[in-house]
């Protein structure tokens, strides 16, 4: 499903040091009928009560849409309490050759987890034109020296679902890596930029070549 762009991240930046590394302006919008629509499949669940800190993003579920058509990965982020339709903060942190070997380790809930990737999207402060804030792709190098965006500035899509407390990212699969076939994967929400809850305890394991997605350790 093609879908007009609009418009985080999950560790924190230096917000007050002048102007922040990776920030950019986008559009937020609210989820249309057709997005909501798709054929989600739930890549892991979450009990209520284990984020970090209450108010700012509690998940429920993760669930993943590929598009053929558009060669879109789509993610949705249902949640218990939290919603926040102005600074949500959502990512995607991606094992891009699902060898847990290699990458960097996440920092998150699953300190095991190994990822190249993350992908976020975090509005901060309306202006005009937008909101501004952190939408793109940052490499694993990039996340452990918080130079944030450093892959990919702008080009995601973002939705939020007020009636269903729910929010949607959409990234080109080329954007992740352009030989991306099967993946590891970590949903993240929080809020202000900030991480706040991982969904589910471990990572979730995708393959685009048409296998089951499966829960990973």
């Amino acid at each position: 499903m093609r879908l007009a762009s609009t418009g985080v991240i999950a560790a924190a930046a230096c917000l007050a040091c002048g102007e922040p590394v990776g920030q950019s302006v986008f559009d937020v919008a609210s989820a249309p009928d057709q997005l909501r629509a798709l054929p989600w499949k739930v890549l892991a669940t979450d009990p209520s009560g284990d984020d970090n800190r209450r108010g700012w993003g509690d998940g429920r579920t993760f669930a993943f849409h590929h598009d053929p058509a558009g060669d879109t990965l789509w993610f949705r982020w249902e949640l218990h309490d939290g919603y926040d339709p102005e600074t949500p903060a959502v990512s995607v942190a991606f094992d891009t050759d699902s060898n847990q070997l290699t990458g960097a380790p996440w920092y998150g809930s699953n300190k095991d987890f190994r990822f190249e990737v993350l992908v976020s999207v975090g509005p901060l402060d309306r202006v005009q034109g937008g909101w501004r804030g952190y939408n793109g792709v940052t490499d694993s190098v990039g996340v452990v020296t918080q130079s944030w965006m450093n892959r990919q500035q702008g080009g995601l899509v973002f939705y939020t679902d007020a009636p269903f407390e729910a929010y949607y990212l959409g990234v080109a699969r080329s954007d992740v890596s352009p030989a991306l076939e099967r993946f590891n994967v970590i949903g993240s929400v929080g809020r202000r930029a900030r991480w706040n809850d991982d969904i589910g305890s471990g990572f979730a394991s995708v393959d685009l070549l048409g296998s089951p997605s499966v829960p990973g350790a």
